[in-house]
């Protein structure tokens, strides 16, 4: 009897996600969940500095963040024990923030205090897998027009300078399938080809 009940839960659970589409549906994060704690730490921080960058290296006393734009190298900094970290809008631990996959990072900002340490840290990644419809320029910018695998929709997005992008120029064709990283303005950061 016990299993019978907890085959008809599980039938019960997949028939609910069907009905409801959640089986498609991918949840974004809120990157914006936790901005008002950001800017409030950093209003209430003395003149603490704002960098940003993609992190590549993360462990228990350090952060190393690459910026996104310029070449002055990567950002080396102190994290201690009350270092806050945020995880895609939510508050989390250093571990959460190593990367996804190779040369998959999170992208972060961090405010340093005048001794060089980490005050907090904000960090996010989302990502998804689409096909390419068309890829094209407006108003001076690259854009790429996709169908999202994900939720099903045509979407358009800018890709941001600087953003990490297949080599050469035949991943850009319509058909390709990539995977799609986004930035914390919805913009793509990063573009992946399949294996």
């Amino acid at each position: 009897m016990k299993e019978l009940c907890w085959w008809f839960w599980v039938l019960s659970m997949l028939l609910a996600i069907g009905s409801n589409g959640l089986a498609s549906q991918a949840v974004k994060p809120d990157f914006q969940k936790n901005r008002a704690e950001f800017e409030l730490i950093r209003k209430t921080s003395i003149d603490p500095l704002l960098l940003k960058g993609e992190i590549i290296g993360i462990n228990q006393r350090e952060i190393v963040l690459n910026p996104l734009i310029g070449n002055e190298g990567a950002y080396h900094l102190q994290l201690v024990p009350d270092t806050k970290i945020f995880c895609n809008g939510v508050i989390s631990q250093w571990e959460a923030l190593r990367p996804v996959a190779p040369k998959a990072f999170f992208e972060g900002e961090a405010l340093v205090n005048e001794r060089g340490e980490v005050i907090v840290v904000n960090a996010f990644y989302y990502g998804e897998e689409c096909v390419i419809e068309k890829f094209g320029y407006e108003r001076g910018r690259q854009y790429l027009h996709l169908f999202s695998l994900t939720s099903e929709e045509n979407i358009k997005l800018a890709i941001t300078p600087g953003a990490r992008l297949p080599t050469g120029e035949s991943w850009k064709r319509d058909g390709q399938v990539v995977f799609i990283l986004y930035n914390d303005q919805q913009e793509i950061r990063a573009v992946f080809l399949p294996d």
